[in-house]
């Protein structure tokens, strides 16, 4: 049984195993890395992680 953790991507709740969460926050961390010079780096990384959660959540949908 794989392990599940609850995250908040882009202001949405999510549930997902160890290693995705694994691979999201990887994701995640190489877009910020990308981006730290960019001015207004924080927005454009909100933008990214709620785009994100609501594609998720609309492939989600489809499971219910």
């Amino acid at each position: 049984m794989k392990k599940v953790v609850n995250v908040n991507l882009g202001g949405h709740p999510m549930i997902i195993d160890e290693d995705a969460y694994g691979q999201l926050a990887k994701y995640l961390e190489l877009l910020k890395v990308h981006f730290e010079k960019t001015e207004g780096s924080d927005e454009i990384l909100k933008d990214i992680e709620a785009r994100m959660a609501e594609i998720f959540s609309d492939i989600l949908k489809g499971r219910k």
